[in-house]
């Protein structure tokens, strides 16, 4: 599988297809990885990281055009986790999924932040060096490795724990949506610590956001959801209630993009409870990879 930083780019589809300027989509690498064929396309404002030949899912994405980024028109899963550090504060960070390294990237300007950044895919790390500025995120340490077994034998403790993990057209590995898979990311987290998570469903029933976020619901007792329509979804999980105090009092309240980004945030959010009635997932059964199969093949 590869970890990466997923979105179905409806605001790349709508450039695509309905607007005239963006006509030259040159191919700046392909080629395979050890799990994988790999694509990165320049779209005049920005570059995409894909791993499926004909799909617009994105591993990972580079703004060429602040401008662009900032007016592109609608919130995505990338925005969320730009603020997210700035919910409580963090100074110490692990991503799960570093993709090519747009996260990094977003962060290598805040002050006396760390982040620690785990990806089994070295050519993904290396694609990331060579073509999204990656080498920029002087704060930034890489583990090459599977996220559960950096998640097993891990001892350290993290304000923010990020997951974006997925395997070929959007569907995450099951060892990494299950009960014992969150235990170990609670464990992860510092006292006031949160997860900050990616979730992608693109069915219309919910099949796999429901038991996803009611499993993480039966390891964290405060599990906040926000939608972001074209089937992905922002989860943030805490061992404490989340407030956002902190982001909306930030001093980068005054830059346009984070004001926007944080005003939707705080305007969308919704908490969860844990329903006992409801599927969990555990190592020992999760039905995850056939419900992935039928959510892909209903929102084709």
């Amino acid at each position: 599988w590869i970890s990466k930083t997923l979105i179905i780019l409806i605001f790349i589809i709508n450039f695509l297809f309905l607007n005239k300027e963006i006509k030259d989509q040159s191919i700046l690498y392909s080629g395979d990885s050890k799990y994988g064929y790999l694509e990165i396309k320049d779209f005049k404002d920005f570059y995409i990281l894909r791993s499926n030949k004909g799909m617009l899912f994105a591993q990972s994405i580079f703004y060429k055009n602040q401008e662009y980024k900032e007016n592109k028109g609608r919130i995505d899963i990338y925005d969320m986790f730009e603020i997210s550090p700035f919910i409580n504060n963090s100074k110490k960070v692990l991503l799960l999924g570093l993709g090519a390294g747009t996260i990094p990237y977003f962060y290598k300007d805040i002050p006396d932040l760390t982040l620690k950044a785990v990806e089994i895919d070295l050519r993904v790390a290396d694609l990331g060096f060579e073509f999204f500025h990656l080498g920029e995120a002087k704060n930034l340490e890489i583990k090459i490795e599977d996220a559960r077994l950096f998640l097993n034998k891990n001892q350290e403790k993290f304000d923010l724990v990020e997951v974006d993990l997925f395997k070929g057209m959007g569907e995450t590995p099951f060892y990494l949506d299950t009960y014992e898979s969150f235990s170990h990311i609670k464990n992860s987290l510092s006292e006031n610590g949160i997860m900050a998570m990616n979730i992608y469903d693109g069915s219309d029933g919910g099949i796999i956001i429901s038991p996803t976020i009611n499993t993480i619901a039966s390891v964290f007792k405060n599990v906040y959801l926000v939608d972001l329509n074209s089937g992905s979804h922002f989860i943030l999980a805490s061992h404490n209630e989340i407030k956002l105090e902190n982001l909306l009092s930030s001093s980068k309240m005054s830059d346009f993009f984070y004001k926007k980004t944080a005003s939707f945030l705080s305007q969308n959010i919704k908490k969860i409870d844990f329903d006992e009635s409801k599927l969990v997932f555990t190592d020992d059964s999760s039905p995850l990879e056939k419900l992935n199969y039928q959510a892909i093949f209903k929102s084709l």
